[in-house]
């Protein structure tokens, strides 16, 4: 209240005390409102808790949906230290040999040898080509000296570096390409008397091939070699120590990726199992329970996801028509139980069941799941989002008429305490005519035993 408010000055009465108290028992409803408020803003965030988990468990399903993702591929090499290999699903998987010429290198001039950094190698130009053109060009006059030539060509915005090296009784100025590869060759021409440089290392690109009989050759810039068959990138990691190395890639069904992918999905959906468990206990001892005991949405939609996690496929020809004949179970707390021997045997020996299994376009597990995990958590349209708004307009329901019973309980307070104020002056009125009452009773008994005498 914005007023002043004195308890009690007349009556002695805490007038205060008596208003709060009334207060507390007529806000009662209004507490219990706001806790209600406050239920509905948890039961929100919990919907977003598992509207995130949904989304882990339908990311985790769409690694599956699909006969590509069901049929990943792995490269090996018989040398990975010499030249390493990738392979996508387009690769055919087989035996590969391949001859490693050499990697990529680049280009590296040095001067003559010099005494001094402080000696003056003379004047003229340096000119500097790469690939065969010339960039640039620096010149050099007669004050300069190795150490300020150095700094000149650095200075120039070339590309190239240039750097001192001591042989141990002599110094160098080596000087870098821009770049591997041929295409990044360097070549410097010079007029500076004592300035003069020769080639160390000549750039030129990495080189491969594959074949014996009519060998393909293949050249790099940067040491990597993209689809040199469909789906398949090899990597020269070092110079090969004789020339040509020969290395073998075998390029094979991942089964291990499989599995992985598959295990990945049991995961998720228990991550998605103990978020619900979480928040739908019910203690009978004490009466309390989670915010969503009793939630039917989240019933029905766990009804609709474990039937499809133990339907049968009947798209698939083979034994492996279920999750369950390929280890998944779903356990008495309901969730998922996986057994990874059997799992790692059927992705092995089946791979066409399995991809039929998750994939088939009408009764694949896996396709079933994320059409259904779509419904749930799609922004604006799902199940979840759906949810979320309902909850979001009792919200606004109820805090309007929060605010409506605040506003008259604040008008009750102001009555109540109006009424003790009327009752206090009531009180300061009567007290004042007793007062005077009493001043004049006595004035008169005065008076009389003056008249008497």
């Amino acid at each position: 209240m914005g007023s002043t408010y004195v308890s009690g000055l007349i009556s002695g009465i805490d007038t205060a005390s008596i208003v709060s108290q009334l207060m507390s028992i007529e806000r009662r409803p209004l507490n219990l409102l706001q806790a209600s408020i406050d239920a509905a803003r948890q039961r929100k965030s919990i919907y977003q808790e598992l509207n995130t988990a949904l989304l882990a468990l339908k990311e985790a399903v769409e690694d599956l949906d699909s006969s590509s993702e069901l049929n990943p591929l792995k490269a090996s090499s018989s040398n990975e230290d010499l030249l390493s290999a990738t392979a996508t699903s387009g690769t055919i998987a087989g035996s590969y040999t391949f001859s490693v010429v050499h990697a990529v290198s680049t280009g590296l001039d040095a001067s003559e040898p010099f005494a001094s950094m402080d000696d003056h190698p003379g004047r003229g130009w340096l000119r500097f080509y790469v690939g065969g053109t010339q960039i640039g060009a620096v010149r050099i006059r007669n004050s300069d000296t190795y150490a300020t030539a150095i700094d000149k060509i650095n200075d120039a915005g070339l590309g190239i570096t240039a750097e001192v090296v001591n042989d141990g009784s002599n110094y160098r100025i080596l000087i870098q390409a821009p770049g591997s590869g041929a295409a990044n060759d360097i070549e410097i021409t010079s007029t500076v008397n004592n300035l003069n440089f020769v080639t160390v290392t000549q750039g030129r690109d990495a080189e491969i091939s594959f074949g014996d009989v009519t060998p393909i050759t293949y050249t790099s810039s940067d040491n990597v070699f993209e689809n040199v068959l469909p789906g398949l990138t090899l990597t020269v990691q070092a110079e090969p120590s004789v020339s040509p190395t020969s290395v073998t890639v075998n390029v094979q069904r991942d089964s291990e990726a499989i599995a992985g992918k598959i295990q990945a999905v049991v995961e998720k959906y228990n991550d998605v199992a103990a978020l619900i468990e979480k928040y739908s206990y019910f203690d009978e001892e004490t009466g309390t329970k989670g915010a969503l005991f009793g939630d039917l949405t989240v019933r029905l939609m766990m009804q609709d996801l474990t039937g499809i996690i133990t339907s049968i496929n009947g798209a698939v020809a083979g034994d492996y028509s279920s999750l369950m004949m390929i280890g998944v179970d779903i356990g008495r707390d309901g969730r998922l139980e996986l057994d990874e021997d059997v799992l790692a045997a059927a992705v092995k020996s089946s791979p066409a069941d399995i991809t039929a299994l998750f994939a088939d376009a009408a009764e694949g597990i896996a396709v079933r799941l994320a059409e259904r995990l779509d419904f749930l958590t799609a922004f604006g349209s799902g199940v979840i989002y759906t949810q979320q708004d309902a909850i979001d307009e009792q919200i606004r329901t109820m805090e309007d008429r929060a605010q409506h019973m605040e506003d008259m309980l604040d008008r009750r307070e102001e009555f109540l305490r109006n009424q003790f104020v009327a009752m206090e002056n009531a009180l300061a009125l009567l007290t004042s005519q007793s007062q005077f009452l009493s001043t004049q009773l006595g004035a008169n008994s005065g008076l009389m035993a003056l008249l008497g005498a």
